[in-house]
């Protein structure tokens, strides 16, 4: 619900509020855009250089939903014995008649 409402009222009504700067005064539009990029800029650097994203999920809590998927889409396709990494799924490929050599 909070995206649907961020995407597709927040976010367009903050742009057309800048077009309208834009159509209004020019200096104005140039500044309130310089402030949303960096904004966005700013936002962009917690998240991927300061670790914003661990600060809501934590790298262990992140694992744990990859390994539940992983699990997940093997029971859907119906390969419950399937390797649970890429390298055992190397050597049984390797071992298999017209395998990789």
């Amino acid at each position: 619900v909070i995206y649907v409402v961020v995407v597709f009222v927040i976010v367009p009504g903050v742009l057309l509020g800048v077009s309208a700067l834009f159509e209004a005064s020019v200096a104005g539009g140039v500044v309130v855009s310089l402030l949303l990029l960096g904004a966005v800029g700013a936002f962009e650097f917690w998240w991927l250089r300061l670790g914003g994203c661990n600060r809501l999920l934590s790298e262990e809590a992140r694992a744990e939903g990859r390994r539940a998927l992983q699990e997940a889409d093997r029971e859907l396709a119906g390969d419950a014995e399937a390797p649970k990494d890429r390298g055992e799924a190397r050597e049984l490929d390797a071992s298999a008649p017209g395998g990789s050599e």
